[in-house]
């Protein structure tokens, strides 16, 4: 039983693999995340919004796009309940995997989700996002995680 069990979670994550693989390259997922940095320096959270849903219109399943898309909920426009639905849908995806590494960086993400200070009207204060954005220097807050997540569950030669 425990052997069946086991051959299906591997094949499982084998299906997953082979599915997603082919759509989505390292290049592919850097240029992503410099394209996101860039509108997060110039503060064009439109334009953030724009590359994640770009991306997921291809792939539902993007990792790299839903991962941004989860910071992006907490960040910018401080919708847990979003960042929450985007964290489980990850964690759906992530399942396929027995990396436990990938399970570990998942978890501390969604743990940012739950921890994260709102404000009375359930958005990130303003000036703590201000103060956000100058203390990461054009990096988008959480990029190298949804990056390394990405890479990890699909690994490039």
């Amino acid at each position: 039983m425990k052997i069946s069990m086991l051959l299906s979670k591997y094949l499982l994550a084998a299906t997953f693999l082979l599915v997603h693989l082919p759509m989505v390259t390292a290049d592919d997922i850097d240029d992503f995340a410099t394209e996101i940095n860039s509108a997060w320096s110039s503060t064009n959270d439109s334009q953030i919004a724009t590359l994640i849903n770009q991306r997921l219109s291809q792939d539902t399943n993007d990792v790299v796009a839903l991962s941004v898309k989860m910071y992006y909920h907490l960040w910018i426009d401080g919708n847990i309940t979003n960042a929450q639905l985007v964290a489980t849908h990850l964690d759906a995806i992530v399942q396929a995997t027995t990396n436990i590494a990938i399970v570990d960086v998942l978890t501390e993400m969604k743990a940012e989700v739950d921890g994260i200070p709102l404000s009375e009207s359930g958005s990130f204060p303003q000036d703590a996002l201000n103060q956000l954005r100058h203390e990461t220097r054009g990096i988008f807050p959480g990029i190298q995680k949804c990056v390394w997540l990405a890479k990890a569950l699909f690994p490039f030669e």
